[in-house]
């Protein structure tokens, strides 16, 4: 327990967005900067965001998006996965902020996405933010 407490720790000490992801897509561990820009951004008042809850199945949630560098992080996760790529990285930009946030409310931040496989079971997902 006590080797579980200071792996969290020293990933919530990342100021990046950091989840492990299980060869399946399923988000095993995640750190606090993850946790709260999902908390932050959610779709609506006591609503979670389904890609930033641990258990969920991020590529699943990438797959149903609607956007297409959702679908290009998508392509490029599961090439990972397969082993066709050795890592994938995206940059791209998006609106965010608080539920019902419209215009100056929701800030435009760039982002890039790294995806790199650590293990022959898990991979890090890792989102850095720019403002």
């Amino acid at each position: 327990r006590d080797s579980a407490q200071l792996v969290q720790a020293v990933q919530d000490s990342v100021l990046d967005h950091v989840a492990v992801m299980s060869a399946h897509g399923t988000l095993i561990a995640v750190n606090s900067a993850w946790r709260d820009f999902g908390a932050a951004n959610r779709p609506g008042p006591g609503a979670a965001m389904a890609r930033t809850e641990l258990g969920s199945d991020y590529l699943l949630a990438l797959r149903e998006s609607a956007n297409g560098d959702d679908a290009r992080a998508h392509d490029g996760i599961r090439a990972v996965l397969s082993g066709e790529s050795a890592s994938f990285m995206l940059e791209q930009c998006f609106a965010c902020g608080p539920a019902g946030a419209i215009g100056r409310d929701r800030a435009r931040r760039r982002y890039s996405l790294g995806f790199i496989p650590f293990s022959a079971r898990n991979c890090r997902l890792k989102f850095e933010m720019f403002s």
